[in-house]
């Protein structure tokens, strides 16, 4: 199903900024299957206590102390040269607001990961960055906190840097035929039934410019397809793809502006309101737009 009065785009690199330990693009790639970080444990190996173990998302004893999910929506056309910067700029913020033990986990909207129970392209677990967070996970993990922050940047921001940019730096011309298709509603519901959803203190992030284009609704193309939420709600196929429990969870969206968004609907706002009454309706402790500029 393609997408009408959207249009395409190439996205191109943007300069590096010459920051020190921060999250940068260095190259482009498409997404190639399920990420899973195996290599790079052995210094955390050396340094498990007795009492806890850690896996290869560095999560202890496979839990987590809360947990931020971000859904990125890789359909067509995707961000403007300025969209895809601010869109780096915040997920660097995100990783730096981690908290010890918080686990991260990535969605996108694109093949196999797409399914009623969707698969992570990534997750891993913030792990101590001193021996005083050490301390703070309940865990004996020895070593200088000079040690511990380099295991930190090697085996955690490393990766987690190497992941969003295979996400993020994805561009037009690199997409499959089925990137119009954007079914934003199903993945949040997929993701929200799960069984560890909400299970410590959630924060959702989800980028998108939210005009959802499924089987289900084809938002501002199709006349009558995004009513109020109210009205929405009401309709027999909402049941099957409504969100699971989101009591408490504190949901920013990363909405990105087009230039123009089709014959049936008035703009950002009318989006914005649809889906800010769906999440508040269904649970959300909050809901915040950041809105994105189209700019090149």
């Amino acid at each position: 199903m393609t997408r009408s009065n959207r249009s395409s785009r190439s996205s191109r690199r943007p300069r590096r900024r010459p920051r020190r330990n921060k999250f940068d693009i260095k190259k482009y790639g498409s997404i190639a299957g399920v990420i899973i970080i195996v290599g790079g444990l052995l210094g955390w190996t050396a340094l498990r206590p007795k009492t806890a173990k850690i896996d290869e998302a560095l999560c202890v004893d496979g839990t987590h102390t809360a947990e931020t999910v971000v859904m990125a929506d890789v359909s067509n056309p995707k961000w403007s040269i300025s969209q895809h910067r601010a869109i780096l700029n915040r997920l660097e913020e995100i990783i730096d607001q981690l908290r010890v033990g918080e686990r991260l986990v990535v969605y996108t909207t694109h093949g196999d990961h797409l399914a009623s129970v969707p698969r992570p392209v990534f997750t891993m677990c913030r792990p101590p960055r001193s021996a005083a967070e050490a301390s703070q996970m309940g865990t004996k993990i020895r070593g200088s906190d000079v040690y511990l922050e380099r295991l930190y940047e090697d085996e955690f921001l490393t990766p987690t840097s190497d992941a969003l940019e295979r996400v993020f730096g994805w561009s037009s011309e690199d997409a499959p035929d089925d990137v119009s298709h954007s079914p934003i509603l199903e993945q949040i519901s997929g993701v929200s039934r799960k069984n560890d959803f909400n299970s410590a203190p959630t924060r959702l992030i989800i980028v998108s410019d939210f005009v959802q284009n499924s089987d289900l609704a084809q938002f501002c193309v199709v006349k009558g397809d995004m009513p109020s939420f109210a009205t929405f709600a009401e309709r027999s196929g909402y049941s099957a793809i409504a969100p699971g429990d989101l009591s408490d969870v504190h949901v920013e969206l990363m909405m990105l502006l087009r230039p123009g968004y089709g014959p049936f609907c008035t703009g950002s706002d009318e989006i914005w309101r649809f889906f800010r009454d769906y999440f508040t309706t269904n649970g959300a402790s909050a809901v915040e737009r950041r809105t994105l500029q189209y700019r090149n």
